[in-house]
């Protein structure tokens, strides 16, 4: 399909059918044939005037470099947050609040996992503490249960790396979270992620 595209000129198609090639190589953790189609679909696009379909492929480079990092490849948590924030150029709080918030849990776990100096960590843990609030604004228990408790788990993971504070206890507010993560990640609803929270409460 894609070849049949390219030979029509039909470059916004073209586009598309990259970012859907991209994000099922994500699925199967075949990183890096992902960027490689993410990229190509980039390029394409910064020539058309499409700004959300741009955005939306920036999103999607986010959110493999993101899978990615996880996978114990820190080296791509930069790039991964810099094509996060081209994208919220364009999804916004008020125009896209639910992938603006989705957007703000990966850079708070991205801040607090972000490789530098030991003088600038405090100030990683302040925009990383941000950028949770944000996402738990949108994400409530009452609205949006199961990334309520995904977030407050990834929050509280995050406190955990933070320097420690002068006024307060990192671990005090992690365990906090981790408890009301535990209260919507019940073990009849969510075993593997109830699992999870428990152990990452223990080991804090």
């Amino acid at each position: 399909v894609l070849q049949y595209q390219e030979k029509k000129q039909n470059t916004a198609h073209s586009a598309l059918l990259l970012i859907d090639a991209s994000h099922i190589a994500n699925l199967t953790d075949s990183f890096a044939e992902s960027l490689g189609y993410i990229t190509r679909a980039i390029n394409l696009l910064e020539d058309l005037d499409l700004p959300e379909l741009l955005a939306s492929a920036h999103y999607r480079k986010g959110t493999l470099l993101y899978t990615w990092s996880q996978n114990g490849n820190p080296q791509f948590l930069r790039p991964a947050m810099e094509a996060y924030q081209r994208a919220l150029k364009v999804f916004t709080k008020e125009q896209a609040p639910d992938t603006f918030a989705e957007i703000q849990h990966h850079l708070g776990v991205i801040y607090s996992e972000i490789p530098d100096e030991v003088r600038k960590k405090s100030i990683w843990a302040a925009v990383s503490i941000s950028s949770f609030n944000e996402a738990l604004c949108y994400f409530t228990r009452e609205s949006n249960p199961y990334e309520y408790a995904r977030v407050c788990n990834n929050f509280a993971n995050a406190l955990t790396k933070y320097p420690d504070a002068k006024l307060s206890d990192n671990y005090t507010k992690a365990l906090s979270f981790y408890r009301e993560a535990l209260e919507v990640r019940t073990a009849a609803l969510y075993p593997a992620e109830r699992a999870l929270t428990i152990l990452n409460f223990l080991e804090a």
